[in-house]
């Protein structure tokens, strides 16, 4: 009675990734990342063009104008900062999804906003949901690119 002992070598996930030719599955997950990432821009930058009718709609002072635009800058670096330790607990994919779902719900709810504090707290509050949405989606791309077409570690 013969045993064949040959072993294959035990390969880690990481290295299998590496090992991937550029397919279909990295495609999609490069073409939803650009997405995001373009409605995340937009959202970011939308608040220019709207400016100039909410400050004759709800007479506002320059400073008071400045600001709201402040509003949503804050909300990003506080979201790029919280969604990041907070998706190293609950995982890449859900933060990202939680993250954008935030900076849609809230984006969606300042069309509606009544004045120009409720529209300032929505603005901060989308711009959470977009500074998460950025650097996890980013880092989602990074980590299933696979090594010969992407920076790695």
């Amino acid at each position: 009675m013969t045993t064949n002992t040959q072993t294959k070598p035990c390969v880690s996930f990481t290295q299998w990734c590496d090992s991937l030719s550029f397919n279909r599955f990295h495609a999609m997950v490069m073409g939803l990342a650009a997405l995001i990432l373009i409605f995340d821009g937009f959202d970011a930058q939308i608040i220019a063009y709207v400016m100039p009718q909410l400050v004759k709609e709800w007479h506002l002072t320059p400073v008071a104008a400045g600001s709201m635009a402040s509003y949503g800058f804050i909300g990003l670096m506080i979201g790029a900062a919280g969604f990041g330790t907070f998706a190293d607990r609950l995982g890449r994919k859900k933060g990202l999804m939680i993250a954008l779902v935030v900076f849609s719900v809230f984006s969606g709810a300042a069309y509606w906003a009544p004045n120009f504090q409720v529209f300032c707290l929505l603005r901060f509050l989308a711009g959470i949901g977009m500074g998460g949405a950025m650097p996890l989606t980013i880092t989602l791309v990074t980590e299933f690119a696979p090594a010969k077409h992407g920076p790695r570690r």
